[in-house]
C-alpha cells in the first residue's frame, strides 16, 4: 500500500503486511461481522520543514486489529463500518485508531449516493499536526 497526505505532512507511506480475517457468526445477505488480525512493516517519509524541504524517515512494524460490520437494511440502503487499531510493536504507546463509516443509498439501478465519515487518531503525530483528523465525503457512484 502506498499513500500520502499533505495535511498530515506525510510525503509517502509505504507498507507491506498480511494477516487473517475471521467471520464472527454467519455471513448473510443482510449482515456480516468480521475480525482481522495481522502485522505490517511501515516506512514513512514526513515533511518536517516544508520551507526547507527537509524530510524525516521512520520505519517500524505495527500490529493490526480490525473489526468490520456490514448491514444491508434493504435492497437500496447499506452501511459499512471498519474500525482499526494499529499499535507500534516497538512502543505500544504509539498507536493509530481509525473509523471508516459509509452509508450507501441506491438512487437508480446504476447510480448511488455515498456518504462517508472518516476519523483517524494518531497518538504521536508529526509536530504541528493534530492528533485526530475527521473528514466527511459525499459522492455519487456509477455502476457500468
Amino acid at each position: 500500500q502506498l499513500s500520502s497526505n499533505e495535511f498530515t505532512r506525510l510525503n509517502l507511506r509505504a507498507l507491506v503486511g498480511g494477516g487473517i480475517r475471521l467471520s464472527l457468526g454467519k455471513i448473510t445477505d443482510k449482515r456480516a461481522f468480521l475480525l482481522g488480525l495481522g502485522a505490517f512493516f511501515e516506512r514513512e517519509d514526513l515533511d518536517t520543514d516544508a520551507a526547507l524541504g527537509e524530510e524525516d524517515t521512520s520505519e517500524t512494524v505495527r500490529g493490526s486489529v480490525y473489526f468490520v460490520m456490514k448491514f444491508h437494511f434493504n435492497d437500496n440502503v447499506s452501511l459499512v463500518s471498519s474500525t482499526y487499531l494499529q499499535p507500534d510493536f516497538g512502543q505500544f504507546s504509539d498507536f493509530r485508531a481509525i473509523e471508516d463509516l459509509s452509508l450507501v443509498s441506491k438512487l437508480t439501478e446504476r447510480l448511488a449516493l455515498k456518504i462517508g465519515l472518516f476519523i483517524g487518531h494518531d497518538s504521536e503525530p508529526p509536530p504541528t499536526v493534530e492528533n485526530t483528523d475527521v473528514s466527511v465525503k459525499i459522492g455519487l457512484s456509477v455502476a457500468f
